[in-house]
C-alpha cells in the first residue's frame, strides 16, 4: 500500500467517509454478458443474459446528465462489461460519450479477443472520442501483443489494463447470502467502493458488485440481494448530494467478507455455480 492510500484509509477511518477526489470518476456497461466468463467475476457476467444491452436512448440521457452535473470534466471513465465489444453498436455508444465528455480519460476495458474482428469504422469511432482502449491479460491461448499491435497500427491509444497471470488472480468475491458483516467497517476497509462508482440505469452505485447483484437474484431466481438502498439517483440530485452519498457506507456492504475478497484465486472458466460468489452455507 502506497502513501496515497495510506492517507486515504487514515481519513476514511477517522472520518466514516472516504475523502473526495478532485475529479469524478466512474464506470459504465454496455453489455452486462461476457464471451470469457471468469469464475466468481464480480460483475456476475456469466449470469446475465447475452441481450443484456445498455439501452442506447437511457444511455445517452444518462451520460449527458452526468456531464451537466459535473461540468463534462472527469478524472476516468472505463466502458465495460461485460464484454463492451459484445454491443454491436458500440460505436453509437462512443459518439454519445465523445459528445458529452469534454474533458477526462476515457477507456474500453476489454479482454481483447474480439478487436481482430472489429471493422476500420471502430478505430475510427475510437479515435474521434479520443478513447483508448485497454486489455486485460487471461492465461488463455491469445496473442495479446499482435492484438495490441494491431490496435495501435490503427491509430488508436492502447494499453494493459491488467493481467490475471499466475498469482496476479481474482480476488474472491466472497459474499455472505445474510448481511453478515459491519457495513460501515466493511465499506471503510475496502478499496472498491467510492473507487470504481457504477453508473447503471440512471443510478449510481459505489461499487460493481452492489449495482449488478440483481443479475445473480434473477439467475437463481431468489431475492437473496436487495441493493435498492446502495444508489442515488441522478436525475433527482445535485453533484454534491450525489458525491456525499457515494463516499458513505452502504448497506450492501454487510454481505461482503473483505478478508477473504483480499485473497486471490487463480483464473477460471465459470460453471455458473452459487459458491463462485458465496461463501459455503452463508456463515461466517
Amino acid at each position: 500500500m502506497n502513501w496515497y492510500h495510506l492517507r486515504e484509509r487514515f481519513y476514511a477511518f477517522f472520518t466514516g467517509k472516504k475523502p473526495r477526489r478532485k475529479r469524478f470518476n466512474f464506470e459504465v456497461h454496455l453489455i452486462d454478458s461476457c464471451n470469457l466468463n471468469c469464475k466468481g467475476c464480480v460483475h456476475f457476467a456469466p449470469l446475465a443474459k447475452p441481450s443484456s444491452f445498455y439501452p442506447l436512448e437511457e444511455f445517452e440521457k444518462e451520460i449527458k446528465r452526468l456531464s451537466e452535473l459535473f461540468g463534462g470534466r472527469f478524472g476516468w471513465i472505463h466502458i465495460m462489461g461485460g464484454e463492451p465489444l459484445l454491443n454491436p453498436n458500440i460505436n453509437d455508444y462512443l459518439d454519445v460519450v465523445g459528445k458529452y465528455i469534454h474533458d477526462g480519460d476515457v477507456y474500453i476495458i476489454t479482454n481483447g479477443l474480439l478487436l481482430e474482428k472489429k471493422d476500420d469504422s471502430f478505430f475510427e469511432a475510437c479515435k474521434r472520442n479520443r478513447i483508448r482502449i485497454a486489455i486485460t491479460i487471461y492465461p488463455i491461448a491469445f496473442d495479446y501483443e499482435k492484438a495490441k499491435k494491431m490496435v495501435i497500427s490503427k491509430g488508436c491509444q492502447c494499453e494493459i489494463f491488467a493481467s490475471r497471470l499466475g498469482d496476479k488472480g481474482f480476488s474472491h468475491i466472497s459474499l455472505r447470502e445474510k448481511p453478515t458483516f459491519d457495513y460501515k467497517k466493511t465499506f471503510i476497509g475496502c478499496d472498491v467502493a467510492y473507487a470504481c462508482v457504477t453508473l447503471h440505469r440512471g443510478k449510481l452505485y459505489s461499487c460493481s458488485t452492489a449495482a449488478y447483484a440483481p443479475i445473480y437474484n434473477e439467475h437463481f431466481g431468489e431475492k437473496t440481494f436487495d441493493n435498492s438502498r446502495d444508489s442515488i439517483s441522478i436525475f433527482d440530485s445535485d453533484a454534491k448530494t450525489i458525491v456525499d452519498f457515494l463516499r458513505t457506507p452502504h448497506p450492501f456492504c454487510a454481505h461482503c467478507d473483505l478478508k477473504r475478497r483480499k485473497r486471490l484465486i487463480p483464473w477460471e472458466v465459470s460453471r455458473k455455480n452459487k459458491d463462485e460468489w458465496i461463501i459455503e452455507g452463508g456463515k461466517k
